[in-house]
């Protein structure tokens, strides 16, 4: 389990599914490179972008990953992860001002 770990946010049941695009010209780098615990590509689009999901127990286990990519991934789903992404963002925002 340790081993799968990115950080102190794991457990045992990764359960929750996270899924993102990643455009083709970072592409390679999500093929080299496992930045999320059990990351697979799920699928290769015509232009080249791939869509890539992950398995979480806790949310916050990818928060600062995902938040070092956000400029280039969309995030497909969940819903959920997207508001609470969104919500990092606007609490960090008030803390810059």
């Amino acid at each position: 389990m340790l081993t799968e770990s990115h950080n102190i946010w794991f457990g045992e049941k990764r359960d929750k599914i996270v899924s993102f695009i990643v455009p083709t010209q970072f592409a390679s780098y999500f093929k080299q490179k496992d930045y999320f615990p059990m990351q697979k590509i799920r699928k290769t689009q015509k232009n080249g972008d791939i869509v890539v999901e992950t398995r979480v127990s806790n949310y916050r286990e990818i928060i600062p990953t995902v938040l070092s990519w956000l400029e280039h991934i969309t995030l497909i789903s969940p819903v959920y992860f997207k508001q609470l992404i969104r919500q990092v963002l606007r609490q960090a925002d008030k803390r810059m001002k």
